[in-house]
């Protein structure tokens, strides 16, 4: 993959991880749970009850890159899948 792919596929994830969490907030559905990943991990760390200022920052953060990680992972592989099935 080369460095213009990845730079799009970085891009694109941040695009996805920053709509669904948007559209998660203002809609409350339990739906946004399943598409954002970090979210278990947020409540792993505040234990679901939330926590003090650093707890919460941490959790935060946490589930922000844990959502960025995973989207930016299935988008390289699309793109990866995309390009084997475009040049067979």
């Amino acid at each position: 993959m080369v460095a213009q792919e990845r730079a799009y596929a970085a891009i694109f994830s941040l695009v996805v991880v920053t709509t669904l969490a948007l559209l998660g907030r203002s809609s409350g559905s339990v739906v946004f749970f399943y598409l954002l990943p970090g979210w278990w991990i947020s409540l792993l760390i505040t234990g679901g009850h939330g926590g003090n200022v650093g707890v919460e920052t941490v959790a935060f953060l946490a589930r922000f890159l844990v959502n960025l990680v995973v989207y930016y992972g299935v988008i390289t592989l699309l793109l990866s899948i995309r390009k084997r099935h475009r040049h067979s």
